[in-house]
């Protein structure tokens, strides 16, 4: 699906060709497969590692695993913006949001925290047509509005703050508002850079400001490790951290941040076919008519037709 090629005589220099959208259609809906297992892996990995360390842990493996491609293709030095992009972005996109994702979830209602993640599309595509200039089609704003109603609909229809869930459903609004930062951002940064080493750029700088956050914390270790928990969290971070921002930051060359953020709203829907299979979960009507807007969404935002990028970046 995505292809790795290297340039002679520029080690650490490899740089992924530009998929098609076919492909990146193909990447999209397997991270968020994958991110939709992530909610109940880190449930499991929290049983044992506290949330600061658990983050710490996902975002060192991760970085770690792309350590070589921090280089640019043909040894040529980060510039200035890139770099100070990458650094933003790696806080603001990484640490501070899967800290505070991690520390929401143990404080809100699982049906609250799915809609709350649900927002993260459309803050992605609000953010990327104030911020980043991308254009906002309004087939697609209705597209993601009719996703999103589909989405609270899977969930149950919650309210914010319900149950004395307040303070929980607080840190999941800021932790999306970061995610969806990253995401209308992540484009500009690939335009610069190619996405393999902007993926391991941003993962480093989110890696080294998770780690004050840790100290802060008092730099609690694990109550004990055994192989369950041990397992979500490597699975966390090398499938759903470092393996799937890669996949992220490159489908963003084949389409703009508003279209690649309707894909966010399978979430929840895998998340309860997953339950279903490994659970036993049945799903009830409202869940079919949740994923049927949430489906009806997306093909309606995915259509072709209409500009997709904007002449002032490469999205």
């Amino acid at each position: 699906m995505l292809r790795v090629r290297a340039r002679r005589g520029a080690p650490g220099g490899a740089v992924l060709s530009p998929p098609s959208r076919r492909a990146a259609v193909a990447g999209l809906v397997a991270i968020n497969v994958v991110w939709a297992a992530g909610y109940p892996l880190a449930a499991i990995a929290l049983r044992e590692i506290p949330a600061s360390l658990l983050t710490l842990a996902r975002l060192g493996v991760a970085a770690a695993m792309f350590a070589p491609f921090l280089r640019l293709p043909g040894g040529a030095p980060w510039g200035r913006r890139p770099a100070l992009l990458a650094v933003g972005l790696g806080a603001v996109g990484f640490a501070l949001p899967i800290y505070l994702q991690t520390a929401g979830l143990a404080r809100s209602s699982a049906a609250m925290t799915a809609v709350l993640v649900a927002l993260e599309p459309l803050l992605t595509a609000v953010l990327a047509t104030a911020v980043a200039g991308q254009r906002l089609p309004a087939g697609r704003a209705a597209a993601l509005a009719v996703a999103l109603c589909g989405a609270w609909l899977i969930a149950g229809l919650p309210r914010p703050g319900h149950g004395g869930f307040l303070a929980g459903d607080a840190l999941l609004v800021v932790s999306v508002l970061c995610y969806a930062t990253y995401n209308a951002l992540s484009a500009t940064l690939t335009a610069e850079v190619p996405p393999l080493q902007a993926a391991a750029a941003t993962l480093w700088t989110g890696f080294l400001a998770m780690i004050p956050l840790w100290l802060l914390g008092g730099a609690p270790g694990p109550r004990r490790l055994t192989w369950g928990p041990a397992g979500a969290a490597a699975f966390l971070a090398v499938v759903g951290t470092g393996l799937a921002y890669v996949v992220w930051m490159t489908a963003l060359g084949s389409m703009p941040a508003a279209e690649a953020a309707l894909y966010l709203y399978l979430q929840p829907v895998c998340g309860v076919v997953l339950s279903a299979i490994l659970l036993g979960a049945r799903p009830d009507a409202a869940f079919y008519a949740g994923a049927a807007l949430v489906l009806c969404g997306v093909f309606l935002g995915s259509a072709r037709g209409g500009p997709a990028r904007t002449p002032s970046r490469s999205a």
